[in-house]
């Protein structure tokens, strides 16, 4: 956001600079994760009530991943 305010390059001498534009491009890897994460999310709770009796176990953060991974050495 600073450089879009600031008309800032992303390299030097390169003349690429962040644009209103750009921020709702479909290229944008954030708007894509804004979009697909809700089904994302929905797609793995099938799959978890589907599959029922395999054991599923969610992580939220990575002192959760760290944690199991310690816990399974």
């Amino acid at each position: 956001m600073y450089r879009l305010i600031n008309k800032e390059e992303l390299w030097p001498n390169t003349g690429n600079k962040e644009s209103i534009k750009a921020l709702f491009s479909n290229n944008l890897i954030v708007l894509f994760m804004l979009k697909s994460y809700f089904f994302n999310k929905k797609k793995m709770n099938r799959y978890i009530n589907k599959y029922r009796d395999i054991k599923f176990i969610k992580l939220r953060s990575p002192k959760e991943v760290n944690k199991f991974l310690n816990n399974i050495k």
